[in-house]
């Protein structure tokens, strides 16, 4: 199931998977991997069932974590996303993608002095991470903060000059 994963064959990776499951129902690699199935084929429900099974076998991983959050997030509920990265990174306190993945929720749930703060953890954790900072330049651009939105979307175009969407926010800023 896991192969047909990496090669994008999701209804064939899903049915190898549950299957796996049934024969041994506690196996972690095996629910992870359906959960991931679940979330490319855009079902983050039945993703959240994996991810929330995986962790009654292993409550402090971070990777199970990341994507137990990320498939909440997926389904719009960005405060108990924001629950579960909490837990995270008391877990991992230095996990810049859990900080960045915070930051979001935080920006769609309205709060965007708080996405801010959370994308500059980010980038101070690991000052390479360029959706941090093409996140972070968003956030600046919604609160009406031009210059440094600017200053980040050419950040992260210096770090990832093919990185299409900041190269979009950055035409937004310079267009207006």
């Amino acid at each position: 199931g896991i192969s047909y994963l990496q090669q994008d064959q999701f209804d064939r990776a899903g049915k190898h998977l549950k299957r796996a499951l049934k024969l041994l129902p506690a196996d972690i690699g095996s629910l992870i991997a359906l959960g991931q199935v679940y979330l490319r084929q855009g079902d983050a429900s039945q993703a959240e069932n994996c991810f929330k099974e995986a962790t009654q076998f292993a409550s402090d991983d971070v990777e199970i974590m990341r994507l137990h959050a990320l498939s909440i997030m997926q389904q719009g509920r960005f405060a108990a996303a924001l629950e579960i990265l909490d837990q995270l990174l008391m877990t991992a306190p230095t996990d810049a993608d859990a900080f960045n993945k915070r930051g979001f929720a935080k920006q769609q749930a309205g709060d965007l002095v708080g996405a801010i703060g959370n994308y500059s953890r980010a980038i101070l954790i690991q000052p390479q991470f360029v959706e941090a900072w093409n996140n972070r330049g968003y956030a600046l651009r919604l609160q009406g903060r031009f210059e440094p939105a600017l200053a980040d979307f050419n950040r992260a175009i210096s770090l990832r000059p093919e990185h299409a969407a900041a190269h979009a926010n950055r035409a937004t800023i310079l267009l207006a």
